[in-house]
């Protein structure tokens, strides 16, 4: 579908349309509806099926990737087909495998689970209104979208209610756009390149509500032609940032130091060879980057990501769960979220019992569906839908506004043989400013107290509650109590555990609010509740002083709940859980958005992560299994960069004062290679709960420092095991080096896997068999042939082995007491 086709649809005269599409504006039949879904197909546009060539790219042009391919290139065109450049290229070929795997597995996965999340369309068929899944849209058909929802398919508005549309994934426009049956394309208010009788897949309603014809579906609507430039622009997140800038340092750092090296060489009295050197400094270049950080990142997400899709929650983006890990303060609605929202009914003050509940159930008669509030009442007063609705059918529905958000009201217009009723629903204070907005008699002044009296006796319980008014005649206010949930309480002592503020915005009374928060222990009696009035027109000083400072926000617009979110997010990161369309914006600005499964289209639309189950209990077990995946990706990197970067520092001096490579580069590539086993372990290794009491700052100048020191620490033992076999043959010292350097590299894994004293802490069983596997390796290298041949090695006597695990325990003893010391001065520090 074109914007030319788009604009000649719109500029058809309405029957001319009906005609080209054979429907009419009661809809379509069932059976010929079915049969159109045999032409047309599904109404579903391919973005979620898997494409393994774009995984692969999107993993191959990964920075650590990129440098291993050069450094194989180089080889090959300085050696030709040597050692080195096969475990170069090994390398390479392990980090994209890994990475790509991973990458299918936690797409299958995400596919799998969003397949759980249908959309669903109102459609008229058999000139009956019917909620059917999305997918099951034909052209033709006729539908109803309400505020909240996403656009389904292409339509042609016929009738619409003060409708505003967010075209902004269409047209890249954040202005709202007004929407009409006639088309006014050209109308200077119109801001659209779009015509105003049109509404677009993908696009949001925010506002009112449109029914309108279905022209087109799946891949032959506009959204379908667009979905590749619209769905692949990602997110970048805080975590994707924090790597990539890693990278960055610690690949200038290596390409500093390789250089200085080369430079020194050559202008050295012991000048080794040119193609000699260039190798041994490429080799060094590898053996100090990070190679299978990428591979290693993923992995640790996919294993997070498996475990949270089984507590019900879906990552929509796999970075999510680093970005959830990281969560500081976590701003989030009350009802359904600490309470059940399985609503109790308490109370009714009403002037005419049976026509306050006759109309406040009559939607259920025309929408098939009950709400919470409905329910309620049903169960609690055991009032059978029957008996109830039975005189129904003699009302017909003119018009159906949805709950608005700003105006917190929800309007029915029905008419009962001759008379138009207006029947309201909506928060008590908003009604009886409705019903009592005009008077002058003293009578009317003392009903509107009253009614104003009654609802301040029930808010002041910390009860729900909600008015009828029947035009613009109030009948009464019933009250309802919303219990906690048996998890609440045992959230929020996680989150205090882990240091996770919690702040409840919500649009329920102050009162309401305040019960709740009180009994979760969020705040004291004392404690106040902000409401919207307390923060309007403040200046940005002010309005940050008081978030801050305040757990509890209550009647709160969605401008100031964006604010909220945006102002916290100077100091602190912030998860954000909505559901509605007024929670749109600060999903949008959140650092983590969180919406439930059946919360609006355009919140799921908007969300990092979709609760299969709204509870708070596993939003923290969320954070915990983000911190735990923090904490197991930087292992691999303190256990890399200490052992790496101390080896190159070493070999660097080393060749300096020699008149040949302490090792060759082949050696290099293997000693880092079999260090690099045991990070198998580190992708889902236990984490203590101490160690993720607070959100981690993540490679700050403490880090580095912490890096630097004990990088020095190994710098040491490597030019230790020189200088005790010096005087011995090429061989020899070349072997005892790579011994001792694996060793320790390998043994290195037991001080960085924890912040307490490595005897503390018991490593998992995975962890020591990999340990082992290493050690074991190592030794069938050195004594075995063809190995031994192949690598240059000569075996060690017993008394070098005995000082070479000397150095090692030496220099663990050294780094476990330099790392208490450290994370006593910097314990938020990964």
């Amino acid at each position: 579908m074109t914007i030319e086709e788009i604009n000649q649809i719109a500029q058809q005269p309405v029957e001319d349309f009906l005609k080209n599409l054979n429907t009419h504006k009661n809809g379509l039949y069932e059976k010929t509806a079915q049969e159109l879904l045999k032409i047309y197909g599904l109404n579903r546009v391919h973005y979620l099926k898997i494409d393994i060539l774009s995984i692969i790219k999107k993993n191959f042009y990964n920075f650590f990737n990129i440098l291993l391919l050069l450094a194989t290139i180089a080889s090959l065109i300085i050696n030709g087909v040597e050692a080195e450049a096969v475990l170069i290229f090994t390398f390479f070929s392990i980090s994209l495998t890994i990475s790509v795997y991973q990458d299918y597995k936690v797409n299958k996965l995400t596919q799998k689970l969003l397949r759980y999340l249908k959309t669903f369309a109102l459609v008229k068929r058999n000139n009956e209104w019917k909620k059917i899944d999305s997918f099951y849209l034909v052209p033709g058909d006729y539908i109803k979208v309400v505020n909240g929802d996403v656009l389904p398919a292409d339509i042609r508005i016929l009738k619409s209610e003060n409708a505003l549309i967010d075209e902004s994934i269409i047209t890249g426009e954040s202005d709202f756009i007004f929407k009409t049956p006639e088309n006014q394309i050209n109308d200077s208010l119109n801001k659209s390149t779009l015509p105003s009788n049109i509404a677009l897949m993908g696009t949001s309603l925010v506002k009112g509500s449109i029914e309108g014809i279905v022209f087109a579906t799946g891949k032959k609507t506009y959204f379908g032609s667009l979905i590749k430039k619209t769905v692949d622009i990602e997110k970048t997140t805080a975590f994707e940032k924090t790597m990539s800038d890693l990278g960055k340092k610690i690949t200038y750092g290596a390409f500093i130091a390789i250089a200085t090296l080369f430079i020194a060489n050559i202008l050295g009295i012991n000048q080794l060879n040119f193609n000699e050197l260039l190798i041994f400094s490429i080799a060094l270049l590898i053996a100090a980057l990070p190679e299978l950080l990428p591979s290693m990142t993923v992995l640790s997400l996919t294993i997070a990501s498996i475990i949270l899709s089984k507590k019900g929650l879906i990552v929509k983006r796999l970075s999510a769960i680093e970005d959830l890990g990281r969560i500081e303060i976590l701003c989030t609605d009350k009802t359904g979220t600490v309470t059940t929202n399985a609503l109790k009914f308490v109370n009714l003050i009403t002037t005419n019992r049976k026509k306050f509940l006759k109309f406040f159930l009559i939607d259920i008669y025309f929408n098939d569906e009950i709400e919470p509030y409905q329910k309620a009442i049903l169960d609690a007063l055991n009032i059978g839908l029957i008996n109830e609705v039975a005189n129904y059918h003699s009302y017909k529905l003119i018009q159906d506004i949805a709950f608005d958000p700003l105006k917190r009201i929800k309007i029915i217009k029905v008419k009962y043989k001759n008379q138009i009723l207006e029947i309201i629903k909506g928060a008590p204070e908003e009604i009886i400013k409705i019903c009592f907005s005009k008077y002058n008699q003293q009578t009317t002044i003392k009903h509107k107290a009253k009614w104003e009296k009654i609802f301040y006796q029930e808010d002041a319980k910390g009860l729900r509650t909600l008015a009828l008014a029947v035009n613009k005649q109030l009948i009464g206010i019933a009250s309802f109590e919303d219990p906690l949930k048996k998890s609440a309480l045992r959230a929020i002592a996680m989150a205090k555990k882990f240091n996770v503020d919690i702040k409840i915005i919500t649009g329920d009374s102050p009162q309401v609010a305040k019960k709740t928060a009180l009994e979760l222990g969020i705040i004291n009696d004392k404690d106040k509740v902000i409401i919207e009035e307390d923060i309007n027109n403040l200046d940005d000083e002010t309005f940050e002083n008081i978030v801050f400072h305040h757990k509890v926000f209550a009647r709160i617009k969605p401008e100031s709940k964006f604010r909220i979110i945006q102002t916290l997010q100077k100091k602190k990161f912030v998860g954000f859980l909505g559901e509605g369309i007024n929670d749109i914006m600060a999903l949008k600005i959140a650092n983590v958005s969180l919406v439930v499964e059946n919360a609006s289209d355009i919140a799921k639309q908007e969300a990092d992560i979709i609760l299969k189950d709204k509870d708070l209990t596993s939003i923290v077990k969320g954070i915990y299994y983000g911190r735990k995946s923090i904490q197991n990706i930087a292992k691999y990197i303190k256990h890399t960069l200490v052992g790496n970067l101390g080896n190159v520092f070493a070999l660097s001096i080393l060749s300096n004062f020699i008149n040949f490579t302490p090792l060759t580069p082949v050696q290099i590539l293997l000693t880092n290679a079999i260090t690099d086993i045991p990070i198998i372990s580190f992708a889902n290794d236990k984490v203590k709960t101490t160690e993720i009491k607070k959100s981690i700052s993540n490679y700050k100048i403490g880090f580095f420092i912490f890096i630097i020191i004990l990088s020095f620490i190994t710098m040491l033992a490597n030019i230790t095991a020189y200088l005790i076999v010096k005087d011995q043959d090429i061989a020899v010292i070349r072997t005892f080096i790579f011994m001792t350097t694996t060793i320790l590299g390998i043994i290195l894994c037991f001080t960085v896997r924890t912040k307490d004293w490595f005897i503390k802490d018991k490593p998992s069983r995975l962890f020591v068999i990999t340990i082992l596997a290493s050690i074991i390796l190592t030794f069938v290298i050195v004594y075995l042939s063809p190995f031994r041949d192949i690598f240059q090695f000569t075996p060690l006597g017993k008394d070098l082995i005995k000082k070479m695990f000397i150095i090692v325990l030496v220099c663990l003893g050294l780094m476990e007491i330099t790392k208490q010391i450290f994370y006593r001065k910097f314990p938020r520090n990964a």
